[in-house]
């Protein structure tokens, strides 16, 4: 989930651990969605209007006031997110405030988390494990530009998080190889809210279209001629850049400290039963 495609592309990357050791670890793990072995949970707050394809309620899913009553009952922390979860904990994770972010969504490298656990396969098993992806790992055994810039470019290029059905008939080998080839960069400053973003996209598209067709540094390791015939004009949109670049997050100094893990409570424990 996140990022069409990118999980496979990630693998060789992949280191799979025992959920286990993450528990004698003396600093935070955290999930967005409160299972597992995590002192802190982190929620979606603000929602855009469409995410992963899919128009989105703003009203408070189903789970969230029960989950928040377990946690509360297990004296496990819990903070919900000025916008999307994912790029807060990346926040606290670079800030050094958690170890790792804990998530399906391959999208929250493209917020700049350096340590991801994927939990699809999580179990309350003894010998259950999680995958760990690391960055620096990401860089040295996949690609080297693979930066927060480099994700923004495989999410517009493959789809993913909002609105975006990238581009048609572009799968992971032909964007991996605009990743590499191409100054990823441009994205994120046009995004950001560049002086002329129209006339930097315009560039950046010509750019990709010439690599595209005709392949002519060999990075590409082939051309895509039919991926090239498909390139939107204009692409990509100015609006999911600026989603993808500019993220509501809470400050580090006005986030509660995080404590030490205590006991559960007895008594609402009991209630939940």
């Amino acid at each position: 989930m996140g990022i069409n495609n990118l999980w496979e592309v990630l693998e060789p990357a992949a280191t799979t651990v025992p959920i286990v050791s993450l528990a004698v670890l003396d600093r935070y793990w955290v999930s967005m969605q409160a299972d597992g072995l995590n002192n802190v949970s982190k929620e979606d707050g603000t929602r855009p209007d469409v995410k992963r394809g899919h128009r989105v309620s703003t009203k408070d899913h189903w789970m969230v006031q029960p989950t928040q009553r377990i946690l509360n009952a297990f004296n496990m922390q819990w903070i919900t997110a000025a916008g999307e979860a994912g790029a807060q904990l990346a926040l606290m994770k670079n800030a050094v405030v958690i170890d790792a972010v804990m998530i399906d969504y391959s999208d929250a490298f493209l917020f700049g988390a350096q340590t991801v656990l994927r939990n699809s396969s999580f179990s309350a098993d003894a010998t259950a494990t999680v995958k760990m992806y690391i960055t620096s790992s990401i860089q040295e055994r996949v690609e080297t530009h693979f930066t927060i810039d480099g994700f923004m470019t495989m999410a517009v290029y493959c789809a993913g998080y909002y609105k975006n059905n990238g581009l048609s008939g572009c799968g992971r080998e032909s964007a991996l190889g605009l990743v590499h080839c191409m100054n990823t960069s441009v994205l994120r400053d046009a995004g950001c809210g560049s002086n002329s973003p129209y006339k930097t996209l315009e560039r950046w598209r010509m750019d990709a279209l010439y690599h595209l067709m005709d392949g002519p540094t060999g990075e590409m390791g082939r051309a895509h001629p039919a991926v090239a015939r498909e390139l939107p004009d204009p692409f990509p949109n100015e609006h999911i850049l600026n989603l993808y670049a500019k993220h509501a997050v809470t400050p580090l100094m006005e986030l509660p400290i995080l404590h030490s893990p205590a006991p559960p409570d007895i008594a609402p424990l009991a209630l939940l039963v």
